[in-house]
């Protein structure tokens, strides 16, 4: 074997042992559909005293959590016997296996075993998925060795958030996805698609929560993913890539807006500076950079508005004071089957 097949065959390798983190911090966060979980009389008591609760984001997100994080463990010990892997010196151990051991002591020690071990109603993130989450970082931490490695994860990771931040940009042009037949189709469970026209959104239309329960989670997810998209679009060297990461960080601007998530919005601004405070060097080294990006913001921002008739600075508008003022913002609470219905039930209904 040549030293460029050799190479070429190495980097696969390398690629393929992450496939399941890759598909942890991708393919999970996209996962709408529905499930019914009969409550126990504890959660029943302590929820709105349902015998079920009709879930769509969270269940399925969380065992699909636990199936990858398996995944990467088998991956890593066959990689490990194969490859006589070393595991990297770090203090990344001790506050991970303190945190580790404290969720095991409350598990433990907790009167409810069942909540403690599966998380709570709408939630799902007891011990097994919290767990699940230091390993992922564990193995992630020892697995991802050279660039070639985190090329692959963070391109996994921004198609993801490009396809989540197009989910609520849609949103937040009255074009919900989960609205139209075709989503409704998507996200029921087989025995419930012949009522999906009984499926009713009560929220506004505008409020964006793109694949998530509630649009704080959008703006948290949008605070930690635009920070990429913009080192993204620094690095890139060639101009389609470019573009991309640029449109990239106007939909997640966009789907922030419309989370109305005051959190998110003071993430981003953060990062924004600290971002400024980091890459000052390369951005004054490059004029260019901040006059292209300022650019293209504001010539998508103009070309947009004018097409839906100013809409969208009076909806900017609104949705600025609504995230500073308070207002309430979508809240999803129950999901109500009656006869051949399902109504959602969110805080903002009215």
């Amino acid at each position: 074997m040549s030293s460029k097949s050799r190479r070429l065959y190495t980097e696969k390798t390398s690629k393929v042992v992450l496939l399941p983190i890759a598909l942890a911090i991708s393919v999970v966060q996209l996962i709408v559909f529905m499930k019914i979980d009969w409550l126990s009389e504890l959660v029943k008591n302590n929820w709105y005293g349902d015998d079920y609760y009709a879930d769509f984001f969270s269940y399925y997100k969380s065992k699909w959590v636990i199936i990858f994080t398996v995944a990467a463990i088998v991956f890593f010990l066959v990689y490990s016997l194969v490859k006589g892997f070393k595991f990297n010196k770090s203090f990344l151990y001790i506050p991970a296996a303190a945190y580790a051991l404290l969720i095991i002591i409350s598990t433990v020690t907790s009167e409810h075993k069942e909540v403690a071990l599966n998380g709570f109603v709408a939630r799902y993130e007891g011990m097994w998925v919290l767990l699940c989450y230091l390993i992922l970082m564990v193995i992630t931490f020892n697995l991802v060795k050279d660039e070639s490695q985190i090329k692959f994860l963070l391109g996994v990771l921004l198609i993801s958030a490009a396809i989540i931040a197009l989910i609520g940009t849609f949103q937040f042009f009255d074009m919900d996805i989960f609205r139209t037949d075709l989503g409704k189709l998507a996200i029921l469970p087989k025995e419930f698609k012949a009522s999906r026209e009984g499926l009713e959104f009560t929220f506004a239309e505008s409020n964006v929560y793109s694949t998530f329960s509630n649009p704080n989670y959008v703006g948290s997810y949008v605070a930690l993913l635009l920070p990429i998209a913009f080192v993204a679009f620094l690095v890139f060297k060639k101009i389609y890539m470019k573009i991309a990461a640029g449109l990239l960080m106007i939909i997640l601007l966009i789907s922030l807006i419309g989370s109305r998530s005051s959190a998110g919005i003071v993430g981003v601004i953060f990062s924004g500076i600290l971002a400024l405070i980091i890459f000052r060097k390369e951005i004054f080294k490059r004029k260019w950079i901040p006059i292209t990006v300022a650019a293209g913001v504001i010539i998508a921002f103009v070309g947009v508005n004018l097409a839906t008739g100013g809409a969208v600075v009076s909806r900017i508008k609104g949705e600025v004071k609504n995230a500073f003022d308070g207002a309430p913002s979508f809240d999803l609470q129950d999901i109500i089957f009656k006869d051949n219905s399902v109504a959602i039930v969110t805080g903002t209904e009215t």
